[in-house]
């Protein structure tokens, strides 16, 4: 009996023997693929996750850049109202001036101007600092829009110094140019200040002297019944809009019907289509005295 017990025990001992090293093996085995990482599916999932989590996060993060972008604009805007404030109070209530004329063929703002030159050549911020606003700014950053990528003509490398232009209503002096009635020149002409805009950030594609000017046959050709167009047009580069300032010194945002502008000729002409025509309604009615000195409607647009 006790013979067939031991008998059985060494059995029992050999068949353990032969089945422990395949477990030790399977359990190898298992160790070797966790410590060897992902496989290739579970890569994929991983990778699918992130790009859904990038499309999901990239307009987010691209749309809150444009609004810092904005709100920068808007504070630069807002910067050079002040300095033209303080210009204003220091020169008998006379708003910073538009001095320009043809030069060589090019239109620029001359000696005594809120800044001087031409934005689309000029190869340094030197013309700004010439102007009467520097001693107050003092700083070329506030020139230029955050958004603004257009460099000097001829020199693909280098950016613009300055992408804001000053209303052209406002002192403006071009010789030769008939002056329209509800221009203003002081600070006291403006009947409602919070309603006519002072600096405008500039489309671009047409930036040259420091004003921006409408046209309006009535004054600049004497009979055609105050029949409005744009000559420059302000920068949609802000989600299809721009940043103003106006005479009581608030800035603010206007995001246009008609945006973005496509048209890339030295002077825009007739509206488009009747966006375009709010557009230039709007703007018009925000230039000068023009929405207080028009009470028999006459205002037209091209």
């Amino acid at each position: 009996m006790k013979r067939f017990q031991v008998l059985e025990e060494r059995e029992a001992a050999s068949r353990l023997a032969t089945v422990a090293p395949a477990d030790a093996q399977a359990m190898a085995d298992r160790s070797a693929k966790a410590a060897a990482g992902f496989t290739l599916i579970e890569l994929l999932v991983v990778i699918a996750i992130i790009a859904i989590l990038a499309s999901l996060l990239l307009p987010v993060l691209s749309k809150a850049k444009g609004k810092a972008q904005s709100i920068a604009c808007l504070n630069n805007v807002k910067q050079l109202q002040l300095a033209g404030q303080l210009y204003a109070d220091g020169n008998n209530g006379y708003l910073p001036p538009n001095i320009s004329t043809w030069v060589a063929g090019l239109f620029v703002s001359l000696p005594g101007a809120w800044v001087e030159g031409n934005a689309a050549v000029d190869a340094t911020d030197e013309k700004l600092k010439r102007g009467v606003l520097w001693p107050s700014v003092n700083d070329f950053q506030v020139y230029r829009c955050p958004t603004d990528r257009s460099t000097v003509r001829g020199k693909a490398n280098l950016s613009r110094f300055r992408s804001y232009v000053l209303n052209g209503m406002n002192n403006s002096i071009e010789p030769g140019r008939a002056r329209a009635p509800f221009e203003i020149f002081k600070d006291s002409d403006a009947r409602t200040p919070s309603g006519v805009f002072s600096f405008l950030c500039m489309n671009e594609r047409l930036m040259d002297q420091g004003g921006f000017a409408l046209t309006c046959t009535d004054y600049f050709f004497p009979g055609g019944g105050y029949r409005w167009r744009w000559w420059h047009t302000p920068g949609d580069r802000h989600s299809n809009g721009a940043n103003l300032s106006f005479l009581d010194g608030h800035a603010e945002y206007h995001r246009w019907k008609y945006a973005p502008r496509k048209n890339t000729t030295p002077i825009e002409g007739p509206c488009v289509n009747d966006a375009d025509r709010e557009d230039l309604r709007w703007v018009v009615l925000r230039s000068a005295n023009y929405a207080d000195w028009d009470t028999e409607g006459r205002l037209k647009i091209d």
